[in-house]
């Protein structure tokens, strides 16, 4: 137990003897981890911006489709009133020229009762 104790408190004082050395000067590796550490939050936001960038032309793709649709959609919509106006038209130039036509088939046969 005696032997334990004088073990464990060797390794403490040369562990602390090590941590002061190392304090006093640090190994490379230290040294470069703000270097590592830079590089790494650089390559980060590089990430970042580069997602932006895919997500922004993602979108301005997005929004340019859903504008050609827009106009598509407007465009047929023209067309078919147009369609609608035009079959409007005839149908009532139909019904005039039927009635028209009725009109002096009735005017014909009143003016041949006149007759008689």
């Amino acid at each position: 137990s005696h032997e334990e104790s004088r073990r464990s408190h060797e390794e403490s004082r040369r562990s602390q003897e090590g941590s002061m050395h190392r304090a006093q000067n640090p190994p490379d590796a230290a040294a470069r981890l703000p270097l590592v550490l830079d590089a790494e939050v650089e390559q980060l936001v590089k990430e970042l911006d580069d997602m932006a960038d895919t997500q922004i032309q993602e979108h301005s793709a997005i929004q340019k489709r859903l504008k050609q649709k827009q106009t598509e959609y407007i465009d047929k919509q023209r067309e078919m009133c147009t369609q609608l106006q035009e079959d409007q038209k005839t149908f009532w130039a139909g019904l005039a020229n039927k009635w028209a036509s009725q009109a002096s088939a009735v005017a014909l046969k009143g003016a041949e009762a006149e007759q008689t």
